[in-house]
């Protein structure tokens, strides 16, 4: 059985994610980068894992 998470366990895994997508922003620049919502943080990813399934496609066409 899986474990529930709580609101803060969701947020807090949010921004470890967040903070390890935009490793090299400086501190003022992440702030600024705090209003992504987790919507369009997993359409970033969505769209990164089809481009990166689309390469791999492709190289075994080949």
């Amino acid at each position: 059985m899986m474990k529930k998470q709580t609101k803060n366990d969701i947020y807090k895994s949010f921004e470890q994610m967040k903070s390890s997508l935009f490793p090299s922003l400086t501190r003022e620049e992440r702030q600024k980068s705090s209003n992504l919502d987790s919507m369009q943080v997993g359409a970033c990813l969505a769209d990164q894992a089809i481009e990166q399934l689309v390469k791999e496609r492709d190289s075994k066409l080949r």
